[in-house]
């Protein structure tokens, strides 16, 4: 689907928890804790990155 982000009402519609596979393509945002889990498009330490430290 393409989507940047995920927006859920509570953990129990992820099963109880986020997975790692959700959390590598969307940012994931709880709407009942205000919980974000964010996604790396870059890895931190990949070179790409390296310049902005």
């Amino acid at each position: 689907m393409d989507a940047e982000a995920v927006i859920v009402p509570g953990i129990e519609h992820l099963g109880g928890q986020a997975s790692n596979e959700l959390l590598a393509v969307a940012d994931t945002i709880i709407v009942d804790t205000q919980e974000t889990f964010s996604r790396w498009i870059v890895p931190p330490d990949t070179p790409a990155d390296l310049g902005s430290r």
